[in-house]
């Protein structure tokens, strides 16, 4: 190839390089300097959104990259909308406002439940000890007739606290009509699943239920809650914690069926945006880095994801596919003794891997170390020694070996051998890990119960690591328990996938 095609093909590379990595993230405008959009739902490419503190509508004919103002109406604070179909939409928000669209947002008609005395924008009606201040929070509807909104009221006067009243309105012929339902607290997730008893569409989130496949999400502050039987049962897991006060969940999204992405924000003065990723179902959660402002919402079509928020936010994102793997979470490490003993609340918070029954691997990380563990139950996988194999970069591989002795090898050629390249036995250049001990005069092994190891995160590739391993017993007499199951330990093709 002459130098001509070489510079072509290398700026062909390049630009594609650089196209695809513009395509992650793309920002769209607003449809002006003040506008904040607080919550969007979609039809297939026809997008609408309410703002944030203006009771405004907006709609958009191209999946969001341009918008136009849509309605006025007399509220301030909105805060849900839906749209059936490309006719068909509801709104509900403050001063109880619930609004419904028959033709596409042409004309909008109220159509929420009569009452007063009613505090209003242009009436706040201050002296009126009998005055209600109602609220609406959260609105769905099933189909065209059946409806469910989520609010409460308040009489100024005679405060908040003391006069505090949460309800649900139900409707079965598309608001002409409705029905109050008062609750208790614990009655709230009780009348929402009772409405939502059927399957939900997918990728939708109704009443603060996200449905994706056979999967249904309910996201708290501390943790998600995941169901796989129709929201009969849930199980819990444990999401990343934030320092700031104001820090609130926002939304969340599936892209396939185990990477997910939850979006969340602060009301601090200087907000911040955070975003968690999920690449195991929702089991394990990790925060990405990002330099974005607070997150008001986010809406999903196909794999492409689009995000509001404060500092005139409005991007359009496809996250990048990413194999099914898990994450090495932090922790505090302080606690772990390399000792082959998992002693309780050692390994508090450490990501488990099964490997197979018998033999699971956990990984936990701070600052500046990277710590796996693999334990054992001794009584199917006795006096086992371990080698790992670390992927380093473009063919370069790593092995390090815990039995009687630790060492370490590198493959940079094609070869992967116990005799070329050699082990280096006592060479541990920033690693560690228990060895196994033999008792020579009762000529036993001293029992442990896992292979503990620690190494230096700058011995290892920055944001992810491909590791296998392969564990056998110290008389090679009893079955090899190799991950992935394939054994090739000169390709890194199966290899399990980590995130840091």
């Amino acid at each position: 190839m002459n130098l001509l095609l070489r510079l072509i093909f290398i700026i062909c590379i390049a630009f594609s390089v650089l196209n695809v990595n513009a395509q992650e993230w793309q920002d769209y405008s607003m449809p002006d300097d003040t506008t904040v959009f607080h919550k969007m739902c979609s039809y297939e490419d026809q997008y609408w959104a309410i703002d944030y503190g203006n009771g405004r509508i907006y709609k958009s004919k191209n999946s969001g990259k341009d918008w136009q103002l849509n309605l006025q109406t007399q509220g301030e604070y909105l805060e849900a909308i839906q749209f059936l179909d490309k006719k068909t939409g509801f709104v509900c928000g403050d001063y109880g406002i619930i609004l419904k669209t028959m033709d596409g947002g042409k004309s909008w008609n109220e159509i929420g439940p009569t009452y007063t005395p009613r505090v209003t924008k242009a009436n706040p009606m201050e002296k009126d000890s009998a005055a209600i201040d109602r609220n609406y929070y959260e609105l769905y509807f099933n189909d065209k007739d059946n409806g469910l909104v989520w609010g409460f009221e308040v009489q100024p006067l005679l405060g908040f606290r003391e006069s505090y009243k949460p309800f649900f309105y139900m409707t079965n012929d598309g608001g002409s009509s409705w029905k109050r339902i008062d609750y208790n607290r614990e009655e709230l997730d009780a009348v929402k699943n009772a409405f939502l008893k059927e399957s939900l569409p997918q990728e939708v989130s109704a009443m603060g239920i996200y449905q994706y496949k056979e999967k249904s999400y309910n996201v708290g502050r501390h943790e998600v809650d995941i169901s796989n039987n129709g929201r009969k049962s849930w199980q819990s897991y444990t999401l990343p914690q934030k320092p700031d006060k104001r820090f609130m969940i926002r939304t969340i999204n599936f892209v396939s069926e185990n990477q997910g992405y939850i979006f969340c924000g602060n009301l601090e003065e200087e907000s911040t945006g955070y975003i968690f990723e999920t690449l195991d179902g929702g089991k394990t959660w990790r925060s990405l880095e990002t330099d974005l402002p607070h997150i008001h919402y986010s809406i999903q079509k196909d794999k492409e994801i689009l995000l509001s928020g404060k500092d005139k936010l409005l991007r359009n994102w496809t996250p990048v596919n990413k194999a099914d793997s898990s994450f090495v979470h932090k922790g505090n490490a302080s606690k772990i003794l390399i000792d082959g003993n998992m002693n309780k609340g050692e390994w508090d918070g450490a990501n488990r891997t099964f490997i197979k029954e018998g033999v699971d691997l956990y990984t936990l990380q701070d600052e500046h170390f990277l710590y796996l563990s693999v334990k054992y139950d001794t009584s199917l996988f006795k006096n086992y020694y371990c080698d790992l194999y670390f992927e380093l970069g473009a063919d370069s591989l790593i092995n390090i070996h815990a039995s009687q002795q630790l060492g370490e090898r590198v493959l940079t050629g094609r070869d992967w051998t116990d005799a070329e390249p050699a082990f280096k036995w006592g060479y541990t250049s920033d690693w560690t890990a228990n060895y196994i001990k033999f008792d020579r005069g009762n000529k036993v092994f001293v029992p442990y119960e896992a292979l503990e190891f620690q190494i230096s995160k700058k011995k290892l590739p920055k944001d992810k690591i491909k590791i296998a391993l392969q564990s056998r017993d110290m008389n090679w007499e009893e079955q090899i328990v190799n991950f992935p199951k394939d054994g090739i330990f000169k390709s890194t093709k199966n290899w399990v996938l980590l995130y840091f």
